[in-house]
Formats: C-alpha cells, structure tokens, sequence
C-alpha cells in the first residue's frame, strides 16, 4: 500500500536543481578584510569578497558560464555576477548585476553595488521603474505570461526596453547573503525567470569542525556556501574541480590576490 501511494502522489521528476554546501576556513580571511578595509577606507565584508571569489572560480568554467538556446550550451563573454538586494520594508526584491565582475577590483565592485543598491533603494533606477509599473498594471494571469518571454529572451542575449529588461539580466549566477538574516543553513531554489545555472547562498559565519587539508579535524572559523545549481551544466568532474579551486582560492588571502591580479590584467 504505501508503495501504491507513493507511485499515486508524485509525478515523473523534471526538476534539474541539485544541492550542496562547501565551508570554507576563514581564519586568515578576517584579518585580510579589515587590512582591506583600513587600506581602501572602505567596508569591505565577507559579502564582496564572495562575490569576488564566486566571480574568479567562475571564469575558469566556461561550461558553467554559460546559457542554453536552441537546446544547446553557449560561453558567455563575460563573468557577471548578480546580486539581490531588497528594497523597502523587504515587500519588494531587486537584482543588481556586475559586469565582468572577475575583471573588476573589489574597490570597484564595492563602489559599483553601493552605487547600484543606492539607485534602487531611491526609486531611481529606470529599468526596475518599468517593471514594476507593468507588474501593477497587469493582473496576474498575463504578468505570468510576460515574465515568461521576456526572462527567455533576455536569457539569450536579447533585451525588451519597453519592460526594462537587458540582455542576460540576471548575469551568470545569482548570489544572496542569508547570514546577513542569521540564517546558518538556507538553500533557495533557483527563480525560474533568471534561467542562471547557479545560485550562492553566504551563510553566517560560525565556528565549527572543519576537515582541513592535512586531514585533521580542528574547531575553526568557517562561512557556509550553499549551492543550487542546475545540472544540466555540471558533471562529477567538474563539480569536483570547482569545489576544489573554490576553497583553493577562497581561503588563503595571497592566492585570492594572485587570481585578482590576473583577471583583473585581462581587462587592460
């Protein structure tokens, strides 16, 4: 009986979103960050520095950078990163997107979303205007429907003025920091109007037990990346080398401004 009713409560799987978590050991990382901070006269917070470290691990996978159309995967021209930031009393929810967001300093990755965020918190970003004129004009029947084009063409390269949607609106990966909630373990599904591959959630920084590279389990500061991913960009071998360069990079100060350092020579 109970295998009857499984079989009658659940439909063929078609979702591709697969699921994990990667810690990574902080210890050297908060120093570097108020050094950073001190230097630049800049908060720089755990927030940028992912979202520089998601942007540099991204631009050596092109297969994760990347889009579908016509049923076939396509490289981006650029790593962009978007990051969503909530406006008002949280009642409404925007993204903002860096561009080339490998080739950019985390100076400038600072100033661009300070910037960016300060647009949208003061009404004064056209593009998110429009859409929210037509989603208040339109009931939600055929707002349904217009979400559903114009995230497909801007998915593929191909903005709408007229809604303000630009051309891969959602970038190449979304990332959002839950720890700043005080959430310590959070995995959101990836929207289905961004058509991104990725979905980051940084979560809050705690200590906890960590199996280090000589194989010791020691208590240390650790930050929590969840990951939503879709599969169908993914394999066994390339999950593996992401995750691996991703703690390679992520973890020790000097390697993560090496990397900077040869990205950001790319864009001169």
């Amino acid at each position: 009986m109970r295998h009857k009713t499984t079989v009658a409560s659940w439909e063929t799987p078609n979702d591709p979103h697969i699921y994990g978590k990667v810690k990574i050991n902080v210890t050297k990382i908060d120093s570097y960050l108020e050094d950073l901070t001190k230097k630049l006269g800049k908060k720089i917070t755990y927030t940028l520095y992912s979202i520089k470290l998601l942007a540099l691990v991204l631009g050596k996978f092109p297969e994760l950078n990347s889009f579908i159309k016509y049923g076939l995967l396509n490289a981006k021209d650029s790593v962009d990163v978007c990051c969503l930031v909530a406006i008002g009393d949280g009642n409404d929810l925007a993204n903002s997107v860096i561009r080339g967001c490998d080739r950019k300093t985390i100076e400038e990755i600072h100033d661009e979303l300070q910037n960016s965020v300060h647009k949208l918190r003061t009404k004064k970003d056209e593009n998110h205007n429009k859409k929210n004129r037509v989603a208040m004009l339109l009931p939600n029947f055929i707002l349904a429907l217009i979400v559903q084009i114009t995230s497909y063409i801007a998915s593929i390269g191909i903005g709408f003025k007229p809604f303000g949607v630009t051309p891969f609106e959602f970038g190449s990966c979304v990332i959002t920091s839950i720890g700043s909630l005080g959430i310590e373990e959070g995995y959101p599904p990836i929207p289905p109007p961004t058509f991104c591959p990725l979905l980051v959630s940084v979560c809050k920084k705690n200590n906890s037990f960590y199996y280090d590279t000589d194989h010791k389990v020691q208590e240390k500061a650790t930050i929590g990346y969840n990951f939503t991913a879709d599969f169908r960009f993914l394999n066994q071998k390339t999950t593996k080398q992401f995750i691996d360069e991703f703690r390679r990079i992520g973890e020790n100060p000097l390697v993560f401004e090496e990397e900077s350092r040869k990205a950001e020579r790319k864009s001169k």
